[in-house]
């Protein structure tokens, strides 16, 4: 009787030991738990705050910049091997073409507007020419979707590389460069 007594005590420490082990772990993942509830909504809230700071900055971007999509070609005014050098290189405003440099239609983007063109970078409108207006009136027949920009490069090469590409340009409000 005495051995089934000691079995039966044992049993029930070992009872209790495992009851006291289950509570600490079902206590422990409650604690676990609540901190990833914790650290979930606080990620939630951060992940929140950024992208409302991200919204504003694409809204003050959008209140300066009207975006457009426009038909882009290289041209070559340095260089005599191609079509575009007549022998006077300056642009029809006056100044020497720089990497800067765009052609387009003054009477839709005036001398001076500023273009911001992804992988080109900035460029200002200082030149013109015919393919250039000819195009703002197919667009205007319906003939053609978009306008043209011409950008200058160094070689006829390069120009001939470049092609012809629709692309998205950021084109800056109310932000025309007067040059002399």
């Amino acid at each position: 009787m005495g051995d089934i007594y000691r079995t039966c005590k044992q049993l029930v420490r070992l009872s209790l030991f495992l009851s006291i082990l289950l509570i600490f772990s079902i206590t422990l993942n409650i604690f676990q738990t609540v901190t990833l509830v914790k650290m979930s909504d606080r990620f939630l809230e951060e992940t929140g705050n950024r992208l409302e700071k991200l919204e504003n900055t694409i809204n003050e971007f959008m209140t300066k910049f009207d975006v457009l999509f426009v038909e882009t070609t290289a041209y070559a005014p340095y260089d005599s091997r191609g079509l575009c050098n007549d022998g006077d290189v300056k642009t029809s405003t006056g100044v020497y073409p720089s990497s800067y440099t765009v052609a387009v239609d003054p009477k839709i983007f005036p001398y001076g507007t500023r273009f911001f063109f992804p992988g080109h970078g900035l460029k200002i409108a200082q030149d013109t020419g015919a393919a250039m207006r000819k195009r703002t009136l197919e667009v205007s027949r319906g003939q053609s979707s978009f306008y043209l920009v011409d950008m200058a490069v160094k070689t006829h090469q390069e120009a001939v590389k470049y092609g012809r590409k629709i692309v998205p340009v950021f084109m800056w409000r109310g932000a025309v460069v007067h040059e002399s």
